[in-house]
C-alpha cells in the first residue's frame, strides 16, 4: 500500500520542553537555581558518534547527587557526579537528548536537546561504483578495544543499508551509507567485513585483517628516561574499570612494564607500552608505572586519581535448570555495590540477594539487571522446559489465516442482534443501537461542520481507506494525533482526504461509517456465534498490511512502520522455531512473490519446498498430507475493501468446511483473524502494549506524525474454529494478533520471539478441553456471493 502523507488543517502540535537548566564544565553555567547546564553539544548540533556530552549543574539550596543521561527517553548514563563529561555511542539520525539532575532535596531539574549524528565521514569516501571502503581499523593494525569502526559506500543505485561482521558473525546493522561505530571486541586477531545493499538489492562487501591488544594507541612518549601517564590523568576523577594507558621513553629497549596501585602490583607483563584496563575499588588511589629495560635500568612515573565506583557484581542461577512441564524451578541471586535489582518475564523489583520460583511453560531465559553507582550490570539463567503444555496436546494441527482490513465494527458492530435472534445473550461490545435498532455510532464530518451516522451497506465492494501509520494516528485522534488517548474522531476526514486525492467517487468519506451484517455474512455471524469470538482483538501495529504481517510471522516490525523494499529480514519468524523444534509446517500462498513471506530470507531461502500454491491445502487436507501447523494467504478472495466480502468469506468457508470434513477436525484449531482495520470505523481505540523489541520507527519522516510500537491498532474480527472450542464464547481480554504465535509456542514448547508476543494471552481461555463441544462438527448456512458490487454510490 502507498505511503500517504495528509494535510491536516487546523492542526498544531505543541511540544513542551522543559525549563533551560544550567551545567559545568566547559562554559558558563546558568544564573537559574537550581539548574542543568548542556556545555556540549549545542542544541541543534551535527555532531558524529560517539558523541561527547559535557554537562553541569547550578543548585545554591542543596548538593547536587545525582546526574542522568536519556537519549529518545532512554536512560543511558546515570552516575552519583554533579557535573558530567563523558561519551555515548548514538546511531545515525536525529537524537532527543535530555541530562538530568537530582540535589539532596528530592528536586529533580533536566534541560533537554535535539541533536544530529552524522551518517557520513567526510574523510572516509569509498571509490569506484560500487564500492566500500574501510578507513578504521587498518588491515594488520593493531587497536585497543571497542574498536573504532568506520567505513564509507559508494554506490550510483544508491545505498539503502550496511552492515558489518566480525569473525563471520553480525555485529551492526542499520540503514545507512555509511558506518562510525564502536564494537567491543575481545583480544587476538579478527577478520572485519563491512557490507552494503543498494537499491537494487545488490551486494558489495570490503574486508581486512586486524587484531585486537594492548596498545598505547595515540599516548605520546617523553624525554628519556621517562614514562608519559596518558590515563588517568593527575587529580581526575574516572570508573571502574580503568582504562591504564603509558608509553615509556628509553634509549634503550623497554622489556617490561608493570602498574602498582596502592603500593600493590596490580599488573606487569613483558611489552613496552600499556593500554589495558583494572578493577579498581571505589576511592582516592595511587598509580605507579614502571618499566625496566634492556640494562636492567628501572625508571617509573606516578599520578593521583578518584574511582567513582565499580559495576556491582553479580551472581545468579537457576535449579534446576531444565524441568518437565508443569515443574517449577527456583531463581537465586547475590548482588554486591548494587542499589537496585529487577528480573524480567514479569518478575520486576526483587531484594539485593534473595530467590524466587518460577513455573515457565517454554523455555525462557531470565535476565537479572543490577544497577550500582558504577553503572548496571546483568546476568542471564535458561530454564529449559521439556514436556507437554497440559491439555493443549490435544491440539496436533494448527491452521491460521490473516485476510485483510476490516474492522470489528464494519463486521460484527450488529453482532449483538443477530445472537439476540438465534437466543444467545447480547455481550458483545458492538454498536449503540436506538430504540429501532440502528447503530448511533457517528463521527465528525469532513469539513468537522455536523456527524456521520453508521449505516449498513448493500454494496459488498466499496472504494478503498487507508489503515497507513499517519491515517491510522488521525483516525484515532484527529485534531492530535500525536496523542495517546483514542477518541475515534478521524474515520471520515481521513476517508473523505483518500477518495480526494485519488479521485475517488465518495469525497465525503462516508464509506467509513458502512457496515455489514447477518444478511451479508451469514456463515461468519453463525460461525462467530457458534464458536468463540473477541470484542477485544486488535491488530498488532497502529499501520498497515506489511508491518502488522511481519508481526504475525515474527513478532515485530523491526522498527518499521511503512512497507520497505530493502534488505530482505534475517529475523527469526514462527516457521524458523517450527523447523527447529522438528515441528512440519507449511505456507499456502496464492502469490508467494508478491507477499509479506518473501521478504524473509529463511523463507527464501531455506524452506522454498515448504511454501507452496494456496489450493494444494485442499490436497493435503483430503489426502491426509496437512502439516502440523500452517497458514494460507489470499490475493484477490482477502476481502479488502476493493474486493467483494461476499467471495472472500466464501472462500474461507470452504477452508473450514474442508478442515471440518476432513481427518484433521478431532485435533484441529483453525484461527480466522484480519491484518488491519482498514480505516473502517470502529468504536474502541488503541491500546497500550509492549514493544517487541525496543526499536522505535526508524523509517518516519520529519513530515510523518510521531509514535512508537507501544501502542496497538484498531479492533478486528476474530473466530476461533476447533471441535474443543468452548460455544457461544465471547472474549473481553485484550490481545492483538502475536496472541496466535503464542498459542503456537505454548503448544509445541517453543521460545518468544520477541518481547510482544511473549506479553500476549496464550488463547487457552477459548477453548474447552473437557467436554469437546464439537466433537461433531456443526453445519454453518451457505455463504451467498450474489451482493450487488459497484464503487460509484452509496451504500
Amino acid at each position: 500500500m502507498s505511503r500517504l502523507l495528509l494535510w491536516i488543517s487546523g492542526l498544531l502540535v505543541l511540544c513542551a520542553f522543559a525549563s533551560p537548566a544550567e551545567a559545568a564544565v566547559s562554559c558558563t553555567l546558568s544564573s537559574t537555581s537550581p539548574s542543568v547546564t548542556v556545555c556540549n553539544p549545542k542544541n541543534g548540533a551535527t555532531v558524529t558518534s560517539p558523541v561527547t556530552i559535557e554537562a553541569g549543574t547550578t543548585d545554591r539550596e542543596y548538593p547536587v547527587i545525582a546526574m542522568a543521561i536519556y537519549v529518545d527517553n532512554n536512560l543511558a548514563w546515570k552516575q552519583n557526579v554533579s557535573e558530567v563529561n563523558t561519551t555515548i555511542t548514538m546511531s545515525a539520525g536525529s537524537h532527543y537528548v535530555v541530562v538530568q539532575a537530582w540535589d539532596s532535596g528530592g528536586r529533580v531539574f533536566k534541560t533537554p536537546i535535539n541533536i544530529t549524528v552524522s551518517t557520513s565521514s567526510s574523510t572516509c569516501v569509498a571509490s569506484g561504483d560500487p564500492a566500500v571502503r574501510i578507513c578504521s581499523p587498518t588491515a594488520g593494525s593493531t587497536v585497543p578495544s571497542p574498536v573504532n569502526v568506520v567505513a564509507g559506500s559508494n554506490n550510483s543505485a544508491g545505498v539503502v543499508a550496511m552492515a558489518v561482521y566480525v569473525d563471520n558473525q553480525l555485529a551492526y546493522k542499520d540503514y545507512v551509507t555509511s558506518v562510525n561505530t564502536n564494537i567491543a571486541l575481545p583480544n587476538g586477531p579478527h577478520y572485519l567485513v563491512v557490507q552494503s545493499w543498494d537499491s537494487l538489492g545488490r551486494v558489495t562487501k570490503a574486508s581486512l585483517n586486524f587484531s585486537v591488544g594492548t596498545s598505547s594507541g595515540g599516548c605520546s612518549a617523553g624525554t628519556a628516561p621517562s614514562i608519559h601517564i596518558c590515563s588517568p590523568t593527575q587529580g581526575t576523577s574516572v570508573t571502574s574499570p580503568v582504562r591504564v594507558q603509558a608509553t615509556p621513553a628509553s634509549t634503550n629497549p623497554v622489556v617490561a612494564m608493570a602498574i602498582y596501585v596502592d603500593n600493590t602490583l596490580a599488573w606487569k607483563q613483558n611489552v613496552s607500552s600499556i593500554d589495558t584496563t583494572l578493577n579498581i575499588a571505589a576511592g582516592q588511589h595511587y598509580m605507579v608505572v614502571q618499566y625496566w629495560d634492556s640494562t636492567g635500568a628501572v625508571v617509573k612515573s606516578s599520578v593521583s586519581f578518584s574511582v567513582q565506583g565499580s559495576l556491582p557484581t553479580v551472581t545468579f542461577s537457576a535449579n534446576p535448570t531444565t524441568i518437565s512441564y508443569p515443574q517449577s524451578s527456583t531463581l537465586s541471586w547475590t548482588t554486591s555495590g548494587a542499589t537496585q535489582v529487577s528480573i524480567d518475564n514479569g518478575i520486576g523489583a526483587v531484594p539485593l540477594s534473595g530467590s524466587v520460583t518460577v513455573a515457565p511453560t517454554t523455555t525462557t531465559t531470565y535476565t537479572l539487571t543490577a544497577t550500582g553507582n558504577g553503572g548496571t550490570q546483568t546476568s542471564s539463567v535458561t530454564v529449559t522446559v521439556s514436556g507437554s503444555p497440559g491439555d493443549l496436546v490435544k491440539i496436533n494441527h494448527i491452521v491460521f489465516m490473516l485476510q485483510e482490513n476490516r474492522s470489528f465494527d464494519n463486521y460484527f458492530g450488529m453482532l449483538n442482534p443477530y445472537r439476540a435472534m438465534v437466543g444467545l445473550p447480547q455481550d458483545v461490545d458492538g454498536f449503540t443501537l436506538d430504540a429501532n435498532g440502528l447503530p448511533t455510532n457517528t463521527n465528525p464530518n469532513y469539513a468537522n461542520t455536523g456527524t456521520v451516522r453508521a449505516f449498513k451497506m448493500t454494496s459488498v465492494c466499496t472504494e478503498n481507506v487507508s489503515p497507513s501509520w499517519n491515517e491510522t494516528h488521525v483516525q484515532a485522534n484527529r485534531f492530535n494525533p500525536g496523542s495517546t488517548t483514542s477518541l475515534n474522531d478521524g474515520y471520515v476526514f481521513t476517508a473523505a482526504k483518500l477518495a480526494i486525492d485519488r479521485g475517488y467517487y465518495d469525497t465525503q468519506g462516508l464509506r467509513a461509517m458502512g457496515y455489514y451484517d447477518w444478511t451479508h455474512l451469514p456463515y461468519y455471524y453463525y460461525m462467530a456465534s457458534q464458536f468463540g469470538t473477541s470484542d477485544r482483538f486488535f491488530s498488532a501495529a497502529p499501520t498497515a498490511t506489511n508491518p502488522n504481517r511481519h508481526y504475525l510471522y515474527a513478532g515485530t516490525s523491526e522498527g518499521h512502520a511503512y512497507p520497505w523494499s530493502g534488505p530482505i529480514s534475517d529475523h527469526k519468524t514462527i516457521f524458523d522455531l517450527l523447523s527447529e523444534a522438528g515441528i512440519t509446517w507449511r505456507i499456502y500462498s496464492a502469490s508467494f512473490q508478491e507477499s509479506v513471506f518473501n521478504q524473509f530470507s529463511s523463507l527464501v531461502n531455506k524452506y522454498p519446498n515448504n511454501i507452496v500454491p494456496i489450493d494444494q491445502y485442499f490436497t493435503d487436507v483430503q489426502n491426509g498430507t496437512l502439516p502440523q501447523v500452517v497458514t494460507l494467504e489470499t490475493s484477490d478472495l482477502n476481502e479488502h475493501p476493493a474486493n467483494n466480502i461476499q467471495t472472500g468469506s466464501a472462500y474461507v468457508k470452504r477452508v473450514v468446511d474442508a478442515l471440518m470434513q476432513s481427518q484433521y477436525w478431532n485435533d484441529s484449531a483453525f484461527f480466522l483473524t484480519y491484518d488491519e482495520a482498514g480505516g473502517l470505523y470502529d468504536h474502541i481505540g488503541l491500546q497500550p502494549t509492549v514493544s517487541p523489541d525496543g526499536i522505535k520507527p526508524i523509517d518516519l519522516a520529519s513530515t510523518d506524525i510521531q509514535g512508537d510500537f507501544t501502542v496497538t491498532g484498531f479492533r478486528v474480527p476474530l473466530i476461533v474454529v476447533s471441535p474443543y472450542a468452548k460455544a457461544h464464547y465471547v472474549s473481553h481480554t485484550a490481545a492483538d494478533f502475536t496472541a496466535i504465535l503464542k498459542f503456537i509456542e505454548k503448544r509445541y514448547n517453543l521460545p518468544n520471539l520477541t518481547a510482544r508476543d511473549a506479553a500476549q494471552i496464550d488463547m487457552t481461555e477459548f477453548f474447552d478441553f473437557v467436554n469437546k463441544p464439537w466433537a461433531t462438527p456443526p453445519a454453518p448456512p451457505a455463504q451467498p456471493t450474489d451482493g450487488p458490487c459497484y464503487y460509484d454510490h452509496l451504500p
